[in-house]
């Protein structure tokens, strides 16, 4: 998420660096997801361009993971039926 904010002064998760804006940033950000298909974000942040792009980019991700589950979901039901449909034509 914080590589994809594609922030001006990036911030780095390594955790050796301790970077100071990292710690500011897991202390300052909020997730809530609602259901499968609504979550809120809560960012404090003193420079509005970057709380607007680290936003953006947490919801960016969030509608990823969704699809990505989403679609895993799919070809699960997909599979299962198919098993099922074979089945029922051996017996008949």
């Amino acid at each position: 998420v914080l590589e994809a904010a594609k922030l001006k002064k990036p911030i780095n998760t390594n955790p050796d660096a301790r970077d100071p804006r990292f710690e500011k940033f897991r202390k300052s950000v909020f997730t809530s997801t609602k259901s499968k298909e609504l979550f809120s974000i809560g960012l404090t942040w003193e420079n509005e361009e970057e709380c607007e792009r680290l936003v953006e980019a947490i919801q960016e991700r969030f509608i990823e993971d969704i699809g990505e589950t989403s679609q895993a979901e799919s070809i699960k039901t997909v599979s299962f039926l198919d098993s099922q449909i074979k089945s029922a034509r051996k017996r008949l």
